[in-house]
């Protein structure tokens, strides 16, 4: 029941598969649900191989040139928030990377053996793939550069206008009386402004997002 005792979380995926053509959802996020909160923001990272000899997004881009149809990327699939935010780049860019399929953790093993050259992903999930010394970070997604990361440059300072951040959020059913949708943000609000919340979330390389009613 609409009363402001159920509500749910969301993420950015929920955008996707409403407007991918071949998705077909059960329910209408549009019509059978109302946005009650932000959650947090997650920026991306784009990692390269280090064997493709690349520091920057301009040599990631005059090196897949220079190699038209060689070089990969990976992601989950081309309809996931990886493959999208790989896909503008490329549109943005010009750059020259063959989109592979993986599933799970694959993509990053697939990184560290050569198998594909770029890939997007979060920093928290990427750390170990980082420490084998095989794939390097040469860009963040986020408008601007990440606190945990202040000399890695954002896409956005190569290529303006680009963002990309993976979100959560609370939702609650269609009908929920506006007065219990606004005192659940207000609520919601207070415990994602919580230090201990904000450092938890830090801590995964996420930010808290707040915003009252």
């Amino acid at each position: 029941a609409p009363d402001g005792y159920t509500i749910g979380v969301i993420s950015s995926s929920l955008s996707i598969n409403q407007t991918s053509a071949g998705i077909k959802l059960p329910f209408d996020p549009v019509r059978d649900l109302v946005p009650v909160a932000p959650m947090v923001r997650i920026p991306m990272v784009v990692m390269v191989n280090t064997e493709l000899g690349v520091n920057d997004l301009k040599s990631m881009v005059a090196v897949s040139k220079a190699r038209p149809g060689k070089l990969n990327y990976g992601s989950a699939g081309p309809t996931t928030f990886g493959g999208m935010a790989t896909e503008w780049l490329m549109r943005l860019s010009g750059a020259d990377y063959t989109g592979v399929t993986y599933g799970g953790r694959g993509i990053l093993q697939g990184l560290v053996a050569g198998d594909i050259h770029l890939v997007f992903g979060g920093l928290a999930a990427a750390t170990p793939t980082l420490q084998t010394g095989k794939a390097k970070i040469i860009a963040v997604t986020s408008a601007q550069r990440m606190t945990k990361l202040p000399d890695v440059p954002a896409v956005a300072e190569t290529f303006p206008g680009y963002e990309v951040v993976i979100y959560y959020g609370f939702v609650a059913p269609a009908g929920t009386p506006p007065d219990i949708v606004n005192r659940l943000a207000s609520d919601l609000a207070a415990v994602m402004d919580a230090p201990d919340v904000r450092e938890k979330f830090a801590a995964q390389s996420a930010e808290a997002n707040v915003q009252g009613p």
